[in-house]
């Protein structure tokens, strides 16, 4: 599991504030291999001192998408597609599922059919473990390996995982404004 170690000043030092697993973290039931943590949030007026306290920012009611001027960290494990060929995948379960572990991110797929979605948001996602598959419109497909950097600006995209082992991702999302 991921372990998160938040630092921040108290009486002017450094310290730790916290150390333990983020507190949004789910294993997908009905998609083996498929999990996700929400690492971190911050507001849209960003203040150092308050941000790093021993209030948790991360709740149940926390967005994955940001607005305006917020930020989300967090990782995705895409297991290798083969996975739903497997006999007994209910896709119903694993829509439902995806639901509840993340509303807003399930609205976007239904607006725009999965596995593609879209944020206002400026997001920045660096493969961490494995090998995934950007995908824009057109059937634009860019293949990403360990350490690759994709920035993206509010496109209609989705990830696939051809390969076969699960693959990692990080993600920074910087809410912005669609004009």
């Amino acid at each position: 599991m991921l372990r998160r170690v938040v630092a921040g000043q108290r009486n002017g030092k450094g310290v730790v504030i916290s150390d333990n697993e983020p507190p949004r973290t789910h294993e997908y039931k009905h998609i083996p291999g498929m999990s996700w943590s929400l690492i971190w949030s911050t507001p849209r007026d960003v203040n150092i001192e308050q941000t790093l306290t021993d209030t948790e920012p991360v709740t149940q009611e926390t967005t994955v998408f940001p607005a305006p001027g917020e930020t989300r960290f967090l990782t995705l494990t895409i297991p290798p597609d083969a996975w739903a060929e497997r006999a007994g995948f209910d896709p119903e379960a694993a829509g439902t599922e995806i639901t509840e572990q993340m509303p807003d991110m399930a609205d976007s797929f239904n607006t725009h059919g999965s596995p593609f979605h879209r944020s206002d948001s400026i997001d920045y996602a660096i493969v961490l473990d494995g090998e995934a598959t950007l995908l824009l419109e057109d059937d634009v497909r860019v293949t990403l390996r360990q350490h690759d950097v994709v920035v993206q600006a509010g496109t209609v995209h989705g990830w696939i995982n051809a390969g076969e082992r699960p693959a990692t991702i990080a993600f920074v999302l910087t809410g912005a404004e669609r004009k």
